[in-house]
């Protein structure tokens, strides 16, 4: 009885250490999980109000996907669609997943606004946001990038939509397309870069638009095209460089004004007329493009260029047109490589300028003292367009050339609000006014005013990334128990841009381990040389800004006791027995 009431108490106290056991190791697992989910709804709570939904598909003529069912029926959607209380989609993230448009909107001439949204991944021959036979749209300040097709597409026609302040990059074709009867839109203030084919274009009779103080880098054929009979629009004050053609107007498309543009650096010509006639080019810099500043095809007549200044071009200009007008009967264009003088100090060359190309065109007005209408040039050396720059203030490097003396030069990031002089062409931003700006893209402008109250400006897209990598541990699990061979890890990483390098270490062993990928298994002797108990290891996640974003698991590391010799309960009792028959007889023997 005694032997059963001692094996009941080893049960049940072996019960209880268990229990005890394994309370301790789940509270630790769960408090550890709730710290890490509150950790991140805090994360959550410091940004604003946004969703991360699927695709978005409003057809205007289908009763289920209309916008009043939208409305209705997703907190994303708000507005009644009038033009005092228009319908909109705000803070919305959309991953097309490879698959389909982000956001479709389709006959509609409802009032509506789409902003404050990135959408990206489209699939293969998709956009980012498609309109299609759409009036009244207004697409502000949103992000469409490394989508499928455009990053922003109207079809179809329509009238009076706007699409301004939105960042467009890396689309596999055009940035911004309107194609067929689209009129009377705005296309201002975007910064569009990278895209495969245009960075804007217009096409199929797209009359009456504005497009205007758009940054277009980087496009793999034309910065701004219209084409197709698109007429009577307005190309006027945007920043185009370094894509294949600067600004081509193409294919019977007449009577646009392209005024006050700057097109530098395209790889074959700055302006681009073909087929096209009466358009208008004036007030423009066209500088360093590899083909001619300016050319005029055979099938083109009666355009008129002048007031425009021409600088560093392969070949300044080319016509091979007919009766096309390079000065307005008073003024001309500034030619850096005009040979002639000004004897009578009039400001205007005393002989023609001679146009290459086959028809003999002249400039019978070239402008002979410029700097007094043209402003300085400035090229931005440092920072290079797109740099990641992190928590410090990036140093630049400009160079300015002018025909005069420069009076001030200064910079701003902010659009203009704060103006920050310097004198030299070097420096280091302002850092309280870096600290001051949000993430993302940053539009660094900078200006020099010459002796004749010129202002020069060139700006340089750049972004500010104080966000570090977000590294999800997906193994192992917070509390999970190990023994002498070490976890293997599973982990996901959230970066807007590059991840440089990763690496994990352990809490109470010295080094690093670096690793590449998203899986492998801790190092085994840091492992072995870990003691018992909590093992604390943190994975580290770095950014081209220096940006570094660390994560903690804590694990248990529990070697197990040793097993039983095998007989050696059974030799423990023999002599056990073989005490007690001794004690017995001696008993027995007294």
């Amino acid at each position: 009885n005694l032997t059963k009431k001692k094996k009941y108490l080893i049960i049940l106290g072996l019960i209880f250490g268990f229990s005890i056991l394994f309370n301790t190791k789940f509270n630790y697992f769960q408090d550890s999980y709730y710290r890490n989910l509150e950790t991140d709804n805090r994360q959550k709570l410091k940004r604003p109000a946004y969703w991360e939904i699927n695709q978005i598909n409003i057809d205007d003529t289908d009763p289920t996907k209309n916008w009043a069912i939208t409305e209705a029926t997703f907190g994303w959607c708000s507005g009644s669609g009038t033009e005092g209380d228009p319908y909109i989609i705000e803070n919305v993230i959309i991953n097309g997943s490879n698959s389909g448009n982000c956001i479709y909107i389709g006959y509609s001439s409802e009032f509506f606004i789409i902003r404050n949204c990135t959408v990206f991944n489209s699939g293969y021959g998709y956009d980012g946001i498609y309109l299609n036979y759409v009036d009244n749209g207004k697409i502000i300040n949103n992000n469409c990038s490394f989508n499928g097709d455009h990053g922003i597409f109207l079809q179809g026609g329509g009238n009076s939509n706007i699409v301004s302040n939105n960042t467009v990059l890396n689309n596999r074709r055009a940035g911004i397309d309107l194609e067929s009867f689209y009129d009377y839109c705005i296309i201002s203030g975007n910064i569009i870069s990278d895209n495969g084919q245009d960075g804007i274009i217009l096409r199929q009779d797209c009359d009456n638009n504005t497009i205007q103080d758009n940054i277009i880098y980087n496009s793999g054929y034309h910065g701004i095209m219209l084409q197709g009979g698109s007429d009577n629009n307005i190309v006027k004050e945007n920043l185009v460089s370094s894509s294949l053609y600067g600004i081509r107007v193409y294919g019977n498309s007449n009577y646009n004004k392209i005024e006050k543009n700057t097109i530098s650096n395209s790889y074959s010509n700055g302006m681009h007329i073909e087929e096209s006639q009466s358009n208008i080019v004036k007030n423009n810099i066209i500088e360093e493009n590899l083909g001619s500043g300016a050319s005029i095809d055979e099938n083109s007549f009666s355009n008129f260029i002048y007031l425009n200044g021409f600088f560093n071009n392969n070949v300044n200009a080319e016509d091979n047109g007919i009766n096309n007008q390079w000065d307005n009967g008073t003024f001309g264009n500034y030619w850096d490589d005009y040979s002639g003088v000004d004897a009578n100090d009039d400001g205007i060359g005393d002989t023609p300028y001679n146009i290459s190309g086959s028809t003999g065109s002249q400039d019978n007005f070239p402008i002979f003292e410029f700097p007094d209408k043209v402003p300085p040039v400035i090229t931005i050396n440092t920072p290079k367009v797109n740099q990641v720059i992190g928590f410090n203030a990036p140093e630049f490097n400009i160079t300015i050339k002018d025909h005069s003396l420069i009076n001030t030069t200064w910079y701003t990031i902010d659009g203009g609000t704060t103006n920050y002089t310097f004198s030299g062409y070097t420096g280091t931003i302002n850092q309280t006014a870096w600290d001051n700006e949000g993430t993302e893209v940053i539009i660094l402008r900078f200006y020099a005013n010459d002796s004749f109250g010129n202002i020069g400006s060139k700006d340089v897209i750049i972004w500010k990334d104080l966000v570090a990598p977000k590294i999800i541990i997906i193994s192992p699990i917070p509390g999970e128990t190990f023994g002498n061979t070490p976890p293997d890890f599973n982990i996901s990483i959230i970066e807007d841009d590059l991840v440089v390098s990763t690496w994990y270490n352990i809490e109470s062993i010295a080094g690093t381990f670096p690793f590449s990928g998203f899986t492998g298994n801790i190092h085994q002797d840091a492992w072995t040389d870990a003691p018992e108990g909590d093992i604390t290891i943190i994975f580290h996640a770095i950014d081209r800004a220096g940006n570094i974003g660390p994560k903690i698991v804590t694990v248990i590391k529990s070697i197990p006791a040793p097993p039983a010799i095998p007989g050696y309960n059974v030799f423990l009792l023999i002599i056990a027995i073989s005490v007690l028959s001794v004690i017995i007889m001696r008993k027995q023997k007294h």
